[in-house]
C-alpha cells in the first residue's frame, strides 16, 4: 500500500505558531520506534492505562485499548537528567524571547493574574507558583495541588521526562538571578510542550475527518485501526471498520459528485459570462471614441486652462499697473488738494470786497487803451516810414534818369567814344555808381580808353549829389532807429498787455472762484448750522437714553461686535473655501480623465485575464473529472 504524503515517514517540525525560540533537542535516549509512533499518534497527558488481558490464547496486547493515545509521562525509556543545559540561560536576548513566548501563551489562554515583562524578570514565588499551577492544569484540570508546590514541580517535571534537574533551592529562590533563568526556560519547554499537544490533538481530528481529501491518510488510519483491533482480538469490529471506510468513501463520493455539479454549474455561468463579455466586445469602438473624446476634451480643457493662466498673469500685470497709478494719482491728487489748501489759505487771508474788483476792472479797462494806442502809434509809424522809403525810391530812379540822359548827351557830342579806327579821343563818361552797402558814391565818370576813374568837373552835380546822399542818409538812420523803437514798444506793450490779461484772467477766476466758494460756504454753513443743532439735540437725548439704558446697550453692542467679527471670518472661510473648491474641481477633471484611461486599461487587462482564468478552470474542472473517475476505479478494484 502506498504510504503517501500522510505516511508516518513524516514527522511534524513546528512547536507551535508564532514559537521564536530556536529548537534545541530535549529527548534524551528516544529509540526510533518511539519517534515513529510520537510522528502518527498524539500522545496523552493522563496516566498510562494497562494492558488488558484477554481470556483464551489471545496475546497481550502492547498498545492502549480502542486507540488510546500514549501518555507523555510513558513515553520512551527511562532517561537520566542531561547535566549541563546547552541553551544560552544567561544571554539578555534569549530571557526576553522566552519572557515574550510565555507571556504570549499565557494571554492566549486566559491567564487569570497580573502578567508584565517588569514581573517575569524578577518574579516572587507566588507569581511562579500561580504560573505553574496554571500550565499544570491545562495537562490535568482535575488535578489538586498541595501547599508544598515545589515538590509537586519536581515531580511533575521529572513524570515529564524533562532532561534537566530542578532542585527544591532554586524552587526557594525563584527571582535570585542564578536560579532564575534555568526556571524560565523549564516553563518555556513546559509551554512548547502543550503547543505541541494541541497541534497533535488538531491533527488527529483531521484524520478522523469523513471529509479528507487525502485518500492514502484514510487507508492509513484504516489500516492503524484495524492493527489496533487484531493486537486487542477484537474480530468484531473488522466489519464495522469495514462499514466505516465504506461510509466515508460514499459522503467523499457525494461530496466529489456535489463539487462537479457545483464546477459544471460554475463553468456554465464563466461561459455565459464570456459569451455576454464577447457580445461587449461591440462597446469597444464607442469606448475608443469616448477615450478620444475625452482626450481632445482634456487638450481643450489643458489649453483652456493655459489661456486662463496667461490671462491671468496679464490681468495681475494690469492691475499691478493701475494699483501704480492710483498710487501716482494719489500723490498728484495729494500734491493738488496741498496746492489748493495753499490757494485757499492765501485767498481766505486777502481781503477782496467789490471796491477791489471794480478798481482791477478799470485798470483792465486803462492798459486794453493803452495798449490799443501803442498799436494805433506802431501802425502810423510803419506807414512813414513806407512812405520815406518809397520817396528815396522815386529820387533815386530820377537820379539814375538824369544820368542817362547826361550819358547819351555825351555820346551825341561824341565825347565818350573814338570817331573813328585807330583814333583815340578823349572824354568823359559819367556814370552814377551808388554802393548800396556803403551808402556811398564811388565814381562819378571813367574814362572809357584807360578806365580810370575822374573827377567829372561838374561841381553842381556832386555838390548835391552829396546833399541828397548825406540827407537821404541821415532820414534813413532816423527811420530805422524809429522804427526799432516802435519795434520794442509794440513787443513791450504785447508782452505787457499779455501780462495784464492774464492778471485779469486770474482775478476774474479767482472772483469767480471765491464768489462761488462764498456761496457753497454760506450754503454749508447754514446747513452744518442746521444739522449741527439736529445733532445736539439728538446727542442729547441720547446722552439721556444712554444715561438710563447704558448696561442694556453694552450687551447688544459686544453681540453686534462679535457678529461682525463672525462674519468677517466667514467671508474669509467662504472665499478660501471657494478657492480650494475651484482647485479641488480642477484636480477631479483631471483625476476623472486619468481614472478614465486607467479604467479602459484595466478593461482591456481584465479581458484578457478573465479568458485565461476561464481556459485554467475548464483545464482544472477537465483534469480533476479524469483524476476523480481514475479513483473511483481504483476504489472499485480494491473494495470486496
Amino acid at each position: 500500500m502506498n504510504m503517501g504524503a500522510g505516511g508516518p515517514a513524516k514527522t511534524r517540525m513546528s512547536l507551535g505558531p508564532g514559537t521564536t525560540l530556536p529548537r534545541y533537542s530535549l529527548g534524551g535516549g528516544m529509540g526510533t520506534t518511539a519517534k515513529k509512533a510520537k510522528a502518527n499518534k498524539r500522545m496523552s497527558m493522563m496516566p498510562t492505562v494497562g494492558a488488558s488481558m484477554h481470556g483464551g490464547n489471545r496475546r497481550q496486547s502492547t498498545v492502549s485499548v480502542a486507540s488510546r493515545r500514549k501518555s507523555i509521562a510513558t513515553m520512551g525509556s527511562a532517561t537520566s537528567a542531561l547535566k549541563s543545559d546547552p541553551r544560552p540561560l544567561n544571554e539578555k536576548s534569549f530571557r526576553a524571547q522566552c519572557i515574550e513566548t510565555l507571556i504570549r501563551f499565557l494571554s492566549e489562554h486566559n491567564y487569570d493574574q497580573a502578567l508584565s515583562p517588569k514581573i517575569l524578570h524578577r518574579p516572587t514565588g507566588k507569581d511562579f507558583e500561580h504560573v505553574v499551577i496554571f500550565l499544570f492544569r491545562m495537562l490535568d484540570p482535575s488535578r489538586k495541588f498541595g501547599s508544598k508546590v515545589a515538590d509537586e514541580v519536581t515531580v511533575m517535571m521529572k513524570g515529564l521526562r524533562y532532561p534537566f534537574n530542578i532542585s527544591k533551592t532554586s524552587l526557594a529562590a525563584v527571582g535570585s538571578p542564578h536560579t532564575w533563568p534555568a526556571l524560565l526556560a523549564s516553563l518555556v519547554w513546559l509551554v512548547e510542550l502543550l503547543e505541541y499537544d494541541e497541534l497533535a490533538g488538531l491533527s488527529e481530528d483531521d484524520d478522523d475527518d469523513a471529509s479528507e481529501e487525502d485518500i492514502d491518510r484514510i487507508f492509513f488510519t484504516y489500516i492503524r485501526k484495524a492493527y489496533q483491533c487484531f493486537l486487542c482480538g477484537d474480530d468484531n469490529r473488522y466489519e464495522e471498520l469495514d462499514a466505516e471506510l465504506a461510509g466515508k468513501f460514499r459522503e467523499r463520493d457525494v461530496v466529489i459528485e456535489e463539487e462537479i455539479t457545483d464546477l459544471e454549474r460554475k463553468r456554465s455561468d464563466l461561459g455565459q459570462d464570456l459569451e455576454f463579455e464577447s457580445e461587449k466586445q461591440s462597446l469597444i469602438p464607442e469606448l475608443e471614441q469616448r477615450k478620444r473624446d475625452f482626450t481632445s476634451d482634456k487638450l481643450k480643457w489643458d489649453k483652456l486652462i493655459r489661456q486662463f493662466l496667461e490671462n491671468k498673469d496679464i490681468m495681475v500685470a494690469k492691475v499691478r499697473e493701475r494699483e501704480a497709478e492710483v498710487r501716482a494719482k494719489e500723490v498728484e491728487l495729494a500734491q493738488a488738494e496741498h496746492a489748493k489748501s495753499k490757494v485757499q489759505s492765501i485767498l481766505d487771508e486777502q481781503e477782496l470786497n467789490p471796491a477791489d474788483a471794480e478798481r482791477m476792472t478799470q485798470e483792465k479797462r486803462s492798459l486794453e487803451a493803452s495798449c490799443n494806442t501803442v498799436l494805433e502809434q506802431r501802425d502810423d509809424m510803419q506807414n512813414e516810414t513806407w512812405e520815406v522809403e518809397m520817396s528815396i525810391s522815386k529820387r533815386t530812379q530820377r537820379i539814375e534818369a538824369l544820368l542817362e540822359e547826361y550819358n547819351a548827351i555825351a555820346k551825341s557830342l561824341k565825347l565818350t567814344q573814338a570817331a573813328a579806327a585807330g583814333q583815340q579821343r578823349q572824354g568823359a563818361d559819367i556814370q552814377l555808381r551808388l554802393d548800396t552797402r556803403r551808402n556811398m558814391l564811388v565814381s562819378l565818370g571813367a574814362d572809357q580808353a584807360t578806365g580810370q576813374g575822374e573827377r567829372a568837373d561838374v561841381g553842381a552835380i556832386t555838390s548835391a549829389l552829396q546833399d541828397l546822399r548825406e540827407e537821404s542818409i541821415k532820414k534813413t538812420h532816423q527811420i530805422r532807429t524809429s522804427n526799432m523803437e516802435l519795434h520794442a514798444k509794440v513787443e513791450e506793450n504785447d508782452e505787457a498787455q499779455e501780462a495784464v490779461r492774464s492778471v485779469i484772467r486770474g482775478l476774474e477766476q479767482r472772483l469767480q472762484e471765491a464768489e462761488t466758494q462764498l456761496q457753497q460756504d454760506k450754503s454749508a454753513m447754514d446747513a452744518e448750522l442746521a444739522s449741527r443743532a439736529a445733532e445736539t439735540e439728538a446727542v442729547e437725548e441720547d446722552i439721556h437714553r444712554l444715561t438710563l439704558d447704558a448696561e442694556q446697550l453694552a450687551e447688544p453692542l459686544r453681540e453686534a461686535e462679535e457678529t461682525l467679527e463672525a462674519l468677517r471670518d466667514r467671508l474669509s472661510s467662504e472665499a478660501t473655501d471657494h478657492m480650494t473648491e475651484i482647485e479641488a474641481l480642477d484636480d477631479d477633471l483631471h483625476m476623472a480623465v486619468d481614472s478614465f484611461l486607467s479604467f479602459k486599461e484595466n478593461v482591456a487587462q481584465s479581458f484578457a485575464d478573465l479568458k485565461g482564468t476561464l481556459q485554467g478552470s475548464l483545464d482544472a474542472a477537465a483534469a480533476f473529472c479524469e483524476e476523480h473517475e481514475a479513483r473511483v476505479a481504483g476504489l472499485a478494484a480494491v473494495s470486496p
